[in-house]
């Protein structure tokens, strides 16, 4: 995905808990937003730029028993701050889920409520 690309995605604000792990070490942080192709992980230590990282996160949607998996490549950190998440593998029906409640909120819609 170029850099272009990645701009046109939408964003939105969000406090979902996410467990992540990188080399067999397993940690867990907050998402502070949110996109289709990507999210930005609350954290005070950050894992270098270049890892790559499983993922699991819970949506607030229709089927939150059902969690967001998939892998991520840190792209960016800022130290004692966090660390941005680039998706590289989410199952087609997961980054659909994904779309939909990132919309949701984006248009000023609860996506708990529009089920």
């Amino acid at each position: 995905m170029t850099e272009e690309e990645k701009r046109h995605s939408v964003r939105v604000a969000a406090r979902l808990e996410i467990q992540y792990r990188a080399d067999d070490v397993e940690t867990e942080g907050f998402i502070d937003d949110l996109s289709e192709t990507g999210a930005w992980i609350d954290t005070p230590q950050p894992l270098p730029t270049g890892t790559r990282v499983d993922f699991t996160f819970e949506l607030h949607d229709d089927q939150a028993d059902v969690p967001i998996t998939g892998s991520a490549t840190v792209v960016r950190v800022q130290e004692m701050v966090g660390m941005a998440l680039e998706f590289n593998e989410v199952e087609p029906e997961a980054a659909a889920r994904i779309r939909f409640w990132v919309g949701a909120l984006y248009f000023g819609q609860d996506p708990a409520e529009l089920f």
